[in-house]
């Protein structure tokens, strides 16, 4: 597991171009595993990386309501240009079971990216995947500020 970007106490507002130089270091199609505590942003996160990419791609803006937490539903997707993105939330992932419903295991088949929050709820033994994979590591910093680490795992 290599370090390949740390960005220490900066606030929700500069999540923008972080995700911009992110974009930057990565190769797609990718697996991004977030973690962190209950508030620490990882949803924020992936809303500045659904904008982030559309920027890349055109000048459309994100509907405030295109990327929220998908707690409840479990998987989203988003669509960009020829590309898709799939959002999981297993923090009310109740058995393995539930994830087999909803096709999980099938799409690291597929040429899509994906962003998993509470990645630590399933078992990834065995698992087979063309995708780079990358953990990223969320904590507080202070009461208004955020600190978020990167590994290339693969």
């Amino acid at each position: 597991m290599k370090l390949i970007l740390e960005k220490r106490n900066f606030p929700f507002f500069e999540l923008s171009s972080f995700c911009d130089h992110l974009s930057r270091l990565i190769e797609e199609p990718y697996l991004f595993l977030l973690e962190g505590d209950l508030g620490t942003g990882k949803t924020s996160f992936v809303r500045a990386w659904v904008q982030t990419l559309i920027d890349k791609n055109s000048t459309a803006n994100v509907p405030e309501n295109l990327v929220s937490s998908p707690t409840f539903t479990l998987h989203q997707e988003y669509k960009i240009k020829d590309k898709k993105i799939h959002h999981f939330d297993l923090y009310r992932l109740r058995s393995e079971e539930e994830l087999e419903t909803t096709g999980f295991w099938d799409i690291f088949q597929q040429p899509d990216s994906v962003i998993i929050e509470w990645p630590e709820r399933a078992n990834w033994d065995g698992l087979l995947t063309m995708k780079k994979i990358y953990r990223l590591k969320f904590e507080m910093a202070e009461e208004s500020t955020r600190s978020v680490k990167v590994y290339q795992i693969n």
